[in-house]
């Protein structure tokens, strides 16, 4: 994973006062398109195999990332892309 470049923002975080936990996980498909949001990361090992949703009907694409939020700093790490399907990244 990286930080954010210099001048980048992190998308809008719609999570705050949403749930009980530290730190949030949003889904990104490779278009920018918000796939999911606001899921909780309880601890490390949900880090070690992340997983989501896709609404019933929706493409999932081919390519995703995900930003993790610290809901405490506001501090935001983007990560590289990934496919879902086979972990390739791009």
């Amino acid at each position: 994973m990286f930080g954010l470049g210099e001048g980048e923002k992190p998308p809008p975080n719609p999570c705050r006062n949403k749930v009980k936990t530290r730190i949030v996980m949003s889904v990104f498909g490779e278009d920018d398109k918000q796939i999911a949001s606001c899921l909780a990361i309880s601890s490390a090992q949900a880090l070690e195999r992340p997983s989501f949703l896709v609404e019933k009907g929706k493409t999932v694409p081919k390519f995703v990332y995900i930003v993790l939020t610290d809901l405490k700093t506001g501090a935001s790490l983007k990560s590289n892309l990934v496919s879902p399907f086979g972990g390739e990244t791009k």
